[in-house]
C-alpha cells in the first residue's frame, strides 16, 4: 500500500467499498478482539478505507465530506483523551488506533479550532511515545508505522524532534532497499533534520505563531517569508505540509497563498 506516507503521496485512486472486510488489507491479522464494547480494528478498518478512497491528502487537507464521516467518531475521540480507553494502549491495534482518534480524527472533526487540534495532537504524541516505548510501533504492519511518528512533528522539544530523527531513521532500515517507500521515507527524514535546526535556532516552530496566538519576532517573520517562496518541487511541499494545519475548505496549496498575502 503506498499511501502509508501522508505528506508525499496523492491519492491513488483506489476505489474503496466499505462493506469489504478489510482486516486483511490493512495488514493486521486476525485477532482475539480486544475487551471493550468498541474494537479498535474497526477504527482502523475505517481510515483504511478512507486512506484508499481519499488518498493521503485527507492527512494535510480538510475534506468537508470526511469530516463528516469522522465525526461518528468524536464520542471515541472525546473517551481517549479523557483516558477511558486506556486498556488499549498495550496492543498494538489498540494503541495505533488511540493515536490515529487523537491526531487524524481529531483534526477533522476539531479543524475549525487549531489549537484543540494541537491540544490532542499533544496527547498523541504522549500516547505514541508510549507505544513506542513497549516497542508497539514494530508491531504494527510496516505501513502503519509511521502514523506513530507524525504526532512528534509539531513538538516544540528538541528531545523530541532528536527522537523522531532516530524513528524515521529505524523505520528507513527496516524498509525494503532501493524502494519507492524508502527513498520517501529518506526525503521525510532529511525534513525532519531541517525542522530540528529551525527548533533550535528559534527555540518554537514559527508556523505554529499564528495558531498559538503567538506574536512572530522578526527574524522569524523573515524565515515564514522565506519559507513562503519556496519552489513547487513536491520536496518543498513536505516542509510546508509538516509545518501548518490545514484549514477549511483549503486546497493543498493554501500555505504558499496564504503566506505570500501582503
Amino acid at each position: 500500500m503506498n499511501w502509508f506516507l501522508p505528506i508525499l503521496y496523492e491519492s491513488p485512486g483506489i476505489s474503496a467499498n466499505p462493506g469489504v472486510d478489510r482486516h486483511l488489507l490493512n495488514g493486521f491479522e486476525k485477532r482475539i478482539p480486544l475487551r471493550d464494547p468498541f474494537h479498535a480494528s474497526s477504527l482502523i478498518n475505517f481510515f483504511d478505507v478512507l486512506l484508499s478512497a481519499e488518498g493521503m491528502r485527507i492527512c494535510f487537507e480538510v475534506n468537508l465530506e470526511v469530516v463528516e464521516k469522522c465525526k461518528q467518531w468524536e464520542s471515541f475521540v472525546l473517551a481517549a483523551e479523557n483516558g477511558s480507553l486506556s486498556a488499549w494502549r498495550h496492543h498494538p491495534e489498540g494503541a495505533l488506533a488511540l493515536v490515529l482518534l487523537l491526531s487524524q480524527i481529531s483534526r477533522h472533526i476539531y479543524h475549525e479550532f487549531p489549537r484543540r487540534v494541537l491540544a490532542l495532537e499533544a496527547q498523541a504524541y504522549e500516547r505514541a511515545a508510549d507505544a513506542i516505548a513497549l516497542g508497539i510501533d514494530r508491531e504494527c504492519p510496516i505501513q502503519w508505522q509511521m502514523f506513530f511518528y507524525y504526532p512528534y512533528l509539531r513538538q516544540e522539544s528538541l528531545s523530541a524532534q532528536t527522537r523522531l530523527e532516530c524513528l524515521v531513521e529505524g523505520l528507513i532500515q527496516r524498509i525494503k532497499e532501493g524502494s519507492g517507500h524508502q527513498r520517501a521515507i529518506k526525503l521525510i527524514l532529511a525534513k525532519v533534520k531541517r525542522r530540528a535546526n529551525v527548533l533550535r535556532r528559534f527555540g518554537r516552530f514559527p508556523e505554529l505563531n499564528e495558531y498559538l496566538g503567538r506574536v512572530s519576532t522578526p527574524a522569524e517573520s523573515e524565515y515564514l517569508d522565506r519559507v513562503s517562496q519556496c519552489s513547487h518541487e513536491r520536496g518543498n511541499y513536505v516542509t510546508l505540509l509538516i509545518c501548518y494545519l490545514p484549514k477549511k475548505g483549503q486546497p493543498v496549496d493554501f500555505v504558499r497563498h496564504r503566506l505570500n498575502r501582503k
